[in-house]
């Protein structure tokens, strides 16, 4: 409960600029909405397959946060590297999954 509390702060603060406040981008949002991140790794039936597939999505996340994303060099996020620490960029991520439905990190 902690790390999401934290992690709605930081989230807000840093994020809901372009991603929507408390995480709900919506319509005409200028990033795409994080709740769906681990979409296809929920559907993944097998737990092995499964647990791989939010690893790989877990390091994906913290890549982005870290690194931003420029496609053909424009900036399209910028890099968080050195203004949230790993453990902060956790945090979001763990507010992010909160707002997925409850299965989500089955």
């Amino acid at each position: 409960p902690l790390a999401v509390d934290l992690g709605r702060s930081a989230f807000n603060q840093a994020c809901a600029r372009c991603h929507g406040k408390d995480a709900t981008a919506g319509e005409g949002a200028a990033a795409p909405d994080l709740r769906k991140l681990d979409g296809y790794c929920r559907r993944i039936a097998d737990a092995t397959l499964k647990a791989a597939c939010m690893a790989d999505n877990d390091r994906y996340f913290i890549k982005s946060v870290q690194q931003g994303k420029t496609v053909v060099g424009i900036e399209h996020m910028p890099a968080w590297k050195n203004v949230l620490t790993q453990e902060l960029a956790w945090a979001i991520q763990v507010f992010i999954e909160s707002r997925t439905p409850t299965s989500s990190r089955k």
